[in-house]
Formats: C-alpha cells, structure tokens, sequence
C-alpha cells in the first residue's frame, strides 16, 4: 500500500515495517542480553572464565560454594547479583517495550 502512495523505501521501512518489529526486536535482544551474564558466570563457575584476581560471580560462587554451611551470604551474595542483574535486564526491555507499544493511532 506504501509503494502505491509512492513513499520510498526509507520511509516504508521506518513507518510501517520498524514500529510493527520492534517488540519482537527488543524481546530478542533482552534474551540475548540475558543470556550473556549467564553464560560468563557459568563459564566463571566452571573455571573457563576469567582467571581468580579479577572478580567474577561465577568464579565468585565456585571459589565459596565450599564455604557454604559456614557464611551462605558469599554464595547467595554472589547468586543474588547475576540474578538482579539477567532480572533488571528483563524489566528494562519489558518497560521499552510496553513505552514504545503505546503509541498514539493517526487519525483517532
């Protein structure tokens, strides 16, 4: 319908295909964002990560976890930041998402 107006290909682009992909979009990226923490601390966890001076909470819970009847807080310590962190990620792209999402109809 675009192309019979005659708008060019810019503007059918970032009118009618972007606004439609961009939910789908941001879900993907907040996956693949998601998904980046984790693998690190996974990788940290089973000592493919980065080496021990640097801190890491993979390496970070697989140094403690030993410790963990005796001072829990540096395991959970650990765990509760990778979670906080892949979790916040999730909220800001769901928040993005529902922003864009309200957008004002033409005409309406």
């Amino acid at each position: 319908m675009a192309e019979l107006r005659g708008e060019g290909t810019w503007s059918i682009v970032f009118r009618e295909i972007l606004p439609n992909a961009a939910n789908v979009l941001l879900v993907e990226f907040s996956l693949r964002l998601s998904y980046a923490p984790i693998l690190i601390g996974a990788l940290g966890f089973l000592g493919f990560g980065i080496r021990p001076p640097t801190p890491e909470w993979g390496l970070m819970i697989s140094e403690n976890r030993n410790l963990l009847i005796v001072s829990p807080v540096t395991v959970f310590g650990a765990g509760l930041g990778l979670a906080s962190l892949v979790i916040g990620f999730n909220l800001f792209t769901d928040g993005l998402s529902r922003m864009l999402g309200q957008r004002p109809v033409a005409g309406a």
